[in-house]
């Protein structure tokens, strides 16, 4: 067999496909740029996800049955799935404002921590995340004691 034959092949084939990736990287480069993610990209995509929410409500709405008929049972669960989306929207908020309020480092320990036993606790995935901030939480009240004690918290009378 010719080897020579073989590497003039590899290289011509190696060259080519590098061509390929370069042409493409380049087009969606070009293509990314162009996209300028703004005020209006972020309603339209709050608006989207709205949107098939309620669209997934009216659609469950016609599988679940209430007695009201399929247009009242769809009607009552995008009424319900509305409430509920807004509610939630507005934990999300609340919890993504307190999250932003703590320290990044240690708060990313405890929530990749809680997810982790979470995921993987045999009853409920809650259990195994409460079990981890309890955990934290009585670490840190240790820590706070060993380091001095609670007569350097503020509000002692000191």
């Amino acid at each position: 067999m010719n080897f020579q034959f073989v590497r003039e092949k590899a290289g011509v084939s190696w060259r080519w496909t590098k061509n390929a990736f370069r042409v493409s990287r380049d087009w969606c480069s070009r293509q990314w740029t162009a996209i300028r993610p703004g005020p209006e990209v972020r309603r339209a995509s709050m608006a989207g996800a709205a949107l098939i929410a309620l669209a997934w409500a009216a659609y469950v709405g016609t599988q679940v049955r209430f007695g009201f008929g399929p247009l009242g049972d769809a009607a009552i669960c995008v009424v319900a799935a509305a409430v509920v989306l807004a509610l939630a929207c507005l934990a999300v908020a609340l919890a993504l404002w307190i999250i932003r309020k703590l320290p990044l480092w240690p708060t990313a320990v405890l929530l990749v921590a809680a997810a982790l036993i979470g995921s993987s606790w045999p009853s409920s995935a809650a259990s195994g995340a409460a079990l981890v901030l309890t955990a934290a939480g009585i670490a840190s009240t240790c820590a706070s004691l060993y380091r001095g004690g609670f007569r350097r918290m503020p509000g002692n009378g000191r």
